[in-house]
């Protein structure tokens, strides 16, 4: 699903936008993920909790409350497959 992405002229704008934000960063943490997608750090974790629409992401440990990382790329994707279509897209 990835590798057609990498592809897509639009894909590319979006996130070459978003690591431009983020400079030097592969990942970001659960702040910087919840404040690009508009939605409060308290909904992230719900939707973790429940595993419902977040973007894929990176558990850094296997205790409870280890740190949660999200790749720059896979939020990139989220967004990007999330788009609607219209009847005025090709």
């Amino acid at each position: 699903m990835l590798n057609e992405l990498y592809n897509d002229v639009e894909y590319k704008a979006l996130l070459e936008h978003i690591a431009g934000q983020y400079k030097g960063q592969a990942v970001l943490n659960r702040q910087q993920t919840a404040k690009l997608l508009s939605i409060g750090v308290s909904t992230l974790d719900l939707r973790i909790s429940q595993g419902r629409d977040i973007p894929r992401y990176i558990k850094m440990g296997d205790a409870k409350n280890s740190r949660i990382a999200f790749a720059i790329t896979d939020i990139a994707a989220y967004i990007f497959q999330k788009r609607i279509k219209t009847c005025l897209d090709p």
